[in-house]
This record gives structure tokens, C-alpha cells and sequence, in this order.
């Protein structure tokens, strides 16, 4: 057997696994924008984090709409007073 199948199938998973982080990065926006409303904290760190999708988003006026939307979404959630704690 070569190693050649083991490198492809490695850079295969690769692959997916940066996909799926560039995937989870701009919709992870919606539960960050629920928990900093949850517990109160500032928003300005959300705007620093995120710079990249607000910039992508306000391109056009329905990029614009959707990513609105969805934080607006996120931030009404009220499941309880506070999300559950991870502890």
C-alpha cells in the first residue's frame, strides 16, 4: 500500500474541516448576539470580531437585509432570562 490514499484522504479532511469553520463563522453572529443581549455586555466587541461579515454584508441591500434579519432574530430570543449556563 502506498501513502499516497492516506495524504488525500488527510488533505480531504482538511478541507472540510476549513470549509466548515468559514461556514460556522458568519452564522455563529446570531447565538454571540444573543448571549451579549442576554447578560447585558457591549456590543463593540461583536462589531470587532465580525468586521469581515458586516463588511461582506453591507455590499448590497439584500446581503444587507438578510444578515439584519437574522441578529435581529437572536437578539428578541428569549429562552428564560439567561441562556444556559455551560458550567
Amino acid at each position: 500500500m502506498s501513502a499516497e490514499p492516506k495524504k488525500r484522504s488527510r488533505s480531504l479532511i482538511f478541507c472540510w474541516a476549513v470549509l466548515a469553520l468559514l461556514a460556522m463563522y458568519p452564522l455563529s453572529i446570531g447565538p454571540v448576539v444573543w448571549i451579549t443581549t442576554a447578560y447585558g455586555l457591549p456590543y463593540a466587541w461583536i462589531y470587532r470580531a465580525y468586521r469581515p461579515v458586516y463588511w461582506l454584508a453591507f455590499q448590497t441591500e439584500i446581503s444587507r437585509t438578510i444578515l439584519l434579519d437574522y441578529v435581529n432574530l437572536y437578539s428578541t430570543l428569549r429562552w428564560g432570562r439567561h441562556p444556559p449556563s455551560p458550567f
